[in-house]
């Protein structure tokens, strides 16, 4: 750290320095004899603290502070004089000096301005720290106010953290549903050829191991550093890398500390806030955390103001994504049960005339004698009729217990995809708006034990032409034989199920079946030829 050391009796000055310089391995001392030498060289350096004697012969000490206040060098100043003086310390405090030291000449003065010297500089730096800290916050209220394009937006977040609260990169990422979660970069500063490195088609690769797909799985922050850290206080634990791939990358880059952050809004998850840090920038403490949590919860407030807004003036249709965990749930007992990588997925649902509920489910990665054991277990529902198919295992799953699916088709919601894993059950729904989400999961966090909305997410409304399904025309009964009979193999070849036994597993005459069948493919026909 360079150090200016200004006074007029060079033997003091000499032995000075080399003693600073002994005791602060990090000072780099430049000396001035004079008032004049001292201000040749004050444009020389960006000096982290400045050393000058009351009387330098040809001025005095506060003729140099004059200059630096002048052009406005933010480093401390430390006043140094041979002799007490009330009427100079008194001027000192009101100059603006940082501190006031009387020579003793003694090897324990180099002692003493060093110490003097250390903690004027610490105080600076925690003081432009704080000024960064104001500064990049004023400058990002700014922008919520004035910018209303979302990417705009998230690059001059990312432009701020890099230029502000020095990080090396900084990159914002949005959870892509369509992929199995990938995080997509939406906008990036600083660390451009390291997300190239990382990305494939669908996002950051889950095997780069970067801090971004850990958050997704762990769904807390999440810090990793090269070699492993030691914690901080107020900083997350730093996981072990599991990955040497992602310390090679980081090596390359630059990088020693990558840390991200997940950005929600009301639990719900937007997507997440990555930072990069090389050996030059600060340490990652824990009062930079906080700032970087606070810039976590201000970009998940301006995406849901942001797609508040889409949504009032473009009309789009609202996607929620529910996880919904209890033991009474069939689907979440049964993948309980088998563990591991088992995943059930609801291909129809039929409500029959006792009030029992029917899931013909597609269950994969497991066989059936392991699927009719677990069902021996369970307290909550019943198993027949397990087939081995090329997609897994599809069986009837029959149930009491009132499903999370009716809750919403209650509030106006449709159910598009319902699957369970690992005692988990994942439904897919579109609703109507905002506020019946926030509804649905109120209302179910009082049916069941733990309901998370995963995310929401908006899509553009489509013409009504786009939105006709060939199913639309169908009744109730037509469909749920309709997709009965397709997934149950009725209409392979050769078929999979007699129609004597679909209309037994539906619990109607044979003729009904039929004639229903029958219905429901004209009209699907209908629709789709019927120009």
């Amino acid at each position: 750290m360079p150090v200016l050391l200004v006074d007029d009796d060079p033997q003091w000055a000499r032995a000075t320095a080399r003693l600073l310089e002994t005791t602060e391995p990090k000072l780099e001392v430049t000396i001035a004899n004079s008032l004049t030498g001292g201000r040749e060289v004050l444009d020389a350096e960006p000096w982290r603290c400045i050393i000058c004697d009351y009387q330098l012969g040809d001025g005095t000490g506060f003729d140099l502070l004059e200059d630096i206040q002048e052009e406005t060098q933010d480093c401390p100043f430390l006043l140094v004089t041979g002799r007490g003086d009330e009427q100079i310390a008194s001027q000192a405090i009101n100059r603006g000096v940082t501190d006031y030291i009387i020579k003793n000449r003694d090897d324990s003065e180099a002692t003493l301005i060093g110490n003097r010297v250390r903690n004027a500089i610490a105080s600076a730096n925690f003081q432009r720290q704080l000024s960064r800290e104001y500064q990049s916050k004023t400058a990002i209220l700014d922008l919520l106010r004035s910018t209303t394009l979302s990417e705009g937006l998230l690059r001059q977040f990312c432009r701020i953290l890099v230029e502000e609260n020095q990080y090396t990169g900084a990159w914002i990422g949005a959870v892509d549903t369509d992929s199995e979660r990938a995080v997509v970069p939406r906008a990036v500063t600083g660390c451009q050829s390291y997300l190239e490195a990382v990305t494939g088609s669908a996002g950051i690769r889950p095997d780069s191991a970067d801090p971004a797909t850990q958050v997704l799985s762990r769904d807390e922050p999440v810090v990793v550093s090269v070699p492993e850290s030691q914690d901080s206080e107020g900083v997350p634990t730093a996981y072990k890398l599991v990955s040497e791939r992602w310390a090679e990358l980081a090596r390359e880059h630059g990088f020693t500390t990558a840390a991200a952050l997940p950005i929600t809004y009301d639990d719900v998850r937007i997507g997440t806030l990555c930072v990069y840090l090389s050996p030059d920038d600060p340490p990652l403490t824990g009062r930079r955390w906080k700032t970087l949590t606070e810039y976590a919860d201000v970009i998940g407030h301006a995406q849901h103001n942001e797609e508040l807004a889409q949504s009032l003036l473009g009309d789009p249709s609202q996607w929620v994504e529910l996880e919904i965990t209890d033991p009474s749930l069939p689907l979440a007992e049964l993948t309980s049960t088998l563990g591991g990588s088992t995943c059930a997925r609801v291909l129809s649902t039929r409500r029959q005339d006792d009030g029992t509920l029917q899931y013909l489910t597609m269950i994969a990665d497991s066989s059936i004698e392991e699927i009719e054991a677990a069902a021996e277990e369970s307290g909550t529902f019943e198993l027949k009729s397990p087939v081995k198919t090329a997609d897994g295992i599809r069986c009837d799953v029959y149930s009491t217990v009132f499903p999370p699916e009716a809750t919403l088709v209650i509030h106006g919601a449709t159910v598009e995809e319902v699957t369970a894993m690992d005692g988990t059950v994942n439904l897919i729904s579109a609703v109507p708006d905002h506020a019946t989400a926030t509804t649905i999961v109120d209302t179910l966090k009082e049916q069941f034990e733990t309901v998370r909305m995963t995310a929401l997410w908006n899509t553009e409304r489509e013409s009504p032409e786009e939105l006709s399904s060939p199913l639309a025309p169908l009744t109730d009964k037509q469909e749920s034989v309709l997709r009965q009979a397709y997934f149950r193999g009725y209409f392979e070849r050769p078929r999979q199920v007699s129609a004597s036994e679909l209309a037994q597993t539906l619990g109607i005459a044979r003729a009904t079946m039929t004639q229903h069948l029958r219905a429901a493919q004209r009209k699907v026909f209908d629709e789709l030829l019927d120009e």
